[in-house]
């Protein structure tokens, strides 16, 4: 928390120069460990049913004959030995039998959903709670509506905040009284004039940037961000040569707070004890703690 709260205040004050990498001929890593990559692929098929359906973001800035599809970005990733997993349920609507997982003393912890307002807002929550200050948990991140610009503009749903005043107040019921936590960057761009080159240049060199070779970095990414987050991952990283303390979590679930339906079509366990629960109530906000809860463990 502290290493990216510090880098983000430096950066946005125009401090210290922002680094900006140039592009590099990946043919040979792509075309390496075929074997591997090929396992890989063959355990993770509900992964690449549902991010090869995604486009890469619009201002991808790794552009050659290699890296053009989402896949592509997933076999790279594979090249350089990150872990990829997959929780929730999959295309079918089947549960995945995965073991929980336990995320590594000291590890960087990155929840990240569509906009960090309802899901990694509840994962953050379950994390602390769980893993205390055995981990760094960073605040929860929009990939698409939160403060990377990835496709050149803001749309950091700041406005839709400001109208869940209902749903701020069963949140808090949910959880002893303790409301959301500011989004990554959302503190600063209330106080401050960024523009969208910099917060971009920002999360690519600092947020998604894998410095540190020896401390396990955790990204927890739900459904919709998963190909938005994969992609700015390797946007970050195209000269490193080993990803192995990189870890990418797909948590496969839909907004379920926001629409409750969704979680009753899987006939999920707990989401459809007893009766269903209500758009952004208090009920959905625990319910949907305990959908994730049950996927790591201490």
């Amino acid at each position: 928390m502290n290493r990216f709260r510090a880098a983000t205040l430096t950066c946005l004050c125009g401090l210290i120069p922002l680094l900006h990498s140039e592009p590099i001929d990946i043919r040979d890593d792509i075309c390496s460990n075929i074997c591997a990559i090929k396992q890989a692929r063959s355990q993770c098929k509900s992964i690449l049913k549902h991010i090869q359906k995604q486009s890469l973001p619009a201002t991808t800035e790794i552009v050659n004959n290699d890296i053009n599809t989402i896949e592509d970005v997933y076999n790279w990733l594979l090249t350089k030995k990150a872990t990829i997993k997959l929780y929730g349920y999959d295309s079918e609507k089947t549960f995945i039998q995965n073991e929980p997982f336990k995320i590594p003393d000291n590890a960087h912890v990155f929840p990240i959903c569509q906009a960090g307002i309802n899901r990694s807002q509840v994962l953050y929550k379950v994390l602390d709670t769980m893993y205390g200050d055995s981990i760094d948990l960073l605040y929860p991140h929009g990939a698409e509506k939160g403060f990377d610009p990835y496709c050149g503009t803001f749309d950091n749903f700041l406005w839709i905040i400001n109208k869940l005043s209902f749903a701020k107040i069963q949140f808090e019921a949910a959880f002893d009284s303790v409301g959301r936590v500011p989004r990554i960057c959302e503190e600063y761009s209330q106080n401050n004039k960024i523009d969208c080159a910099s917060t971009r240049d920002l999360f690519t060199n600092v947020y998604y940037q894998i410095d540190d070779t020896t401390t396990p970095h955790v990204f927890i990414v739900f459904k919709q961000a998963a190909a938005i987050v994969i992609t700015r991952i390797m946007e970050a990283n195209y000269s490193a040569k080993d990803l192995s303390n990189l870890t990418i979590i797909v948590m496969n679930y839909d907004d379920w707070i926001h629409n409750p339906k969704l979680g009753l079509i899987t006939h999920d366990a707990i989401w459809c004890e007893d009766a269903t629960p209500k758009k952004y109530s208090s009920e959905a906000y625990r319910r949907f703690a305990e959908v994730t809860a049950r996927h790591f463990i201490k």
